[in-house]
């Protein structure tokens, strides 16, 4: 077989990591936005 398909699961891995970071980042800011407006 060939090198492809695992550079390829590799840039998918490590693009999905950093989607699922970036998404638990934002909705960490959103609370702390959130409890600072109800404070």
């Amino acid at each position: 077989w060939t090198v492809y398909p695992i550079i390829y699961v590799r840039s998918t891995i490590i693009a999905f990591s950093t989607v699922s970071i970036s998404f638990l980042f934002a909705l960490f800011y959103i609370n702390r936005q959130r409890k600072k407006g109800s404070l």
